[in-house]
């Protein structure tokens, strides 16, 4: 998986292209729902951790699978569940922007980390390459609105946001 470093260097939109070919083919995006994380060393260089996800079931958020492997990764591999080394960068790629389930859980999984003293030096940063917008409940009503949420609560949590 080294092509997920590409994520370090802006260009989550070939991540998707490799991460996502159900999406190419014309089905609808909630139905191939994936996503990648990469934790890279303070050095700028070393690949810590990266990890993928795809669609799996009708109420996946595939942000929480990826911070759920993340988590998983700390507590068994580093022994300190969701602590991270200092000065690391964290990118987090998602093919829909953020719903408003999981813009609440991602500001919340920064707060609670930066409560107990964890994480205060990292870098933390999500890319999507479509905004996740229109009816249902957990979708933003326009893009306006998502980014609008996003700065009320990812940027001040930790997370810089963009669209890629």
């Amino acid at each position: 998986m080294g092509w997920l470093s590409t994520l370090a260097k802006g260009r989550a939109d070939e991540v998707h292209e490799i991460l996502a070919p159900l999406i190419r083919a014309g089905l609808k995006p909630s139905k191939s729902m994936s996503g990648a994380i990469l934790v890279i060393a303070a050095n700028g260089t070393d690949v810590l951790f990266q990890e993928t996800a795809h669609y799996g079931g009708d109420d996946y958020h595939v942000e929480m699978d990826l911070l759920s492997k993340l988590f998983d990764w700390t507590k068994d591999v580093l022994g300190a569940p969701f602590f991270l080394p200092a000065n690391c960068k964290v990118y987090l790629y998602v093919y829909n922007s953020p719903c408003k389930k999981c813009t609440v859980k991602l500001a919340r999984a920064l707060a609670w980390s930066w409560r107990k003293g964890k994480n205060g030096t990292v870098t933390w940063k999500v890319g999507f390459s479509q905004w996740y917008t229109g009816g249902g409940p957990d979708r933003y009503f326009n893009n306006m609105a998502a980014s609008q949420a996003y700065g009320n609560m990812l940027a001040p949590a930790g997370w810089s946001i963009k669209k890629v």
